[in-house]
């Protein structure tokens, strides 16, 4: 195309910048059709007029941006070149993406100015060099940070797949015990490291999670306390964590089977559950076995009356923060009272956590809560150390209400 042939319009809200377009433009031998100060007037001079090339302002009224994806849609006849004061990274990336033709810099000098607009009008792309290495840099910069996460995420997946391997983890049981005869009703299976006390059970669980491994990780840890299982007196209920997502993928099986009517399926943070129809459907098989499910907020709260009434669970936890001088504060009380008397009335089984005082666990039995767990009542102890469960007292024994 000769230079003659190619037309341009002019947008920009700085008059002496449009001043200096039209001087080089004109003595370069290309032909200025129009002119524009806003977005706006832009779009309605290439609308009319229909050049080769627009010259945008990216910062003038209306936003530059915007005319030069309205102009793209409306007029893919007319080369898009951007005008702007500085090299910004972004605008660049983000504009080349969007389809212009051409980034110069104020200022330019007037051959790179009309080399621009030559290889504009030619349909090439063309970038002033600085913004070039801007982009350059960027794209380099990015690669880097993708490279450094792909080995961190190698690395993460070793890890893992090492702790699946040499499972340096160990169980500790913490009993839940009904209050009014402080015998026991369960015992809590907790996950500790053995790794040091830097690195714990959730950090290592959130590692998993960020390379797609948590399922794998939480059904070995099930798997590490129900070895125990057999050790246990007759009657007396495990309870091992998984999350919802662990639950409703179907793998509860590699640890469940044969073993559900003595095992306590505790679910961590349900309110993360988006679909609850799906996951009450994911353990309908297992509490039709015989296993009891419990809701474990994990000191976030109580999980909220929805999660309640859709999962029906055959626990329902009082809160830690429920439990704590629940004696002397009526407000405790009445919340205390008001979800024992829900369990008791569906036929569930109310348990508050954090008991520390034997005064909280005598206000609680009075309030018609039925199970307590806390320092008080029992600490998270190894098996080995449980002698007095092992030694096989009457317990409570828990079983899974009609549907």
């Amino acid at each position: 195309m000769a230079d003659a042939a190619v037309t341009v319009v002019v947008a920009d809200d700085e008059a002496h910048a449009v001043d200096y377009l039209r001087t080089v433009l004109h003595l370069e031998g290309f032909v200025v059709v129009g002119e524009a100060s806003d977005a706006s007037g832009a779009i309605d001079a290439v609308s009319h007029l229909h050049p080769d090339v627009v010259i945008l302002d990216l910062h003038m009224p209306g936003g530059g941006m915007d005319a030069a994806r309205m102009i793209a849609s409306m007029s893919p006849g007319t080369r898009v070149l951007i005008h702007s004061a500085t090299a910004d990274e972004a605008e660049a990336l983000a504009l080349l993406q969007e389809g212009i033709h051409g980034y110069v810099l104020k200022g330019t000098a007037p051959d790179r100015l009309a080399e621009a607009v030559r290889a504009a009008a030619r349909g090439d792309r063309y970038l002033v060099p600085e913004v070039g290495r801007v982009a350059v840099d960027a794209l380099a910069e990015r690669l880097r940070a993708e490279h450094h996460e792909e080995l961190l995420d190698e690395r993460r997946r070793n890890r893992i797949t090492g702790l699946l391997r040499e499972r340096p983890f160990a169980t500790v049981f913490q009993p839940i015990v009904e209050l009014a005869t402080r015998r026991p009703m369960a015992l809590d299976a907790l996950s500790r490291a053995s790794d040091g006390p830097t690195r714990g059970v959730e950090q290592w669980l959130d590692e998993a999670a960020s390379v797609g491994m948590r399922e794998s990780l939480e059904i070995a840890l099930a798997a590490a306390a129900l070895q125990h299982l057999d050790r246990l007196p007759a009657g007396l209920r495990m309870g091992v964590r998984v999350s919802p997502a662990t639950a409703a993928a179907g793998r509860l099986h590699e640890v469940l089977v044969g073993r559900a009517p003595r095992v306590i399926i505790e679910l961590t943070d349900p309110s993360s559950v988006d679909d609850l129809g799906a996951l009450r459907r994911a353990l309908a098989p297992w509490r039709d076995e015989g296993a009891l499910v419990a809701v474990d907020d994990r000191g976030a709260g109580y999980v909220g009356l929805r999660h309640v009434l859709e999962l029906e669970p055959d626990i329902i936890r009082i809160d830690a923060a429920i439990v704590r001088n629940v004696q002397a504060d009526e407000r405790r009380q009445a919340m205390a009272r008001v979800l024992a008397g829900y369990a008791e009335d569906v036929g569930a089984i109310s348990v508050a956590e954090g008991i520390e005082h034997e005064v909280e666990a005598t206000t609680l039995a009075e309030l018609g809560v039925r199970g307590g767990q806390g320092f008080h009542l029992g600490r998270p102890r190894p098996l080995d150390e449980q002698e007095a469960l092992l030694a096989g007292p009457e317990v409570v024994a828990l079983v899974a209400r009609a549907r």
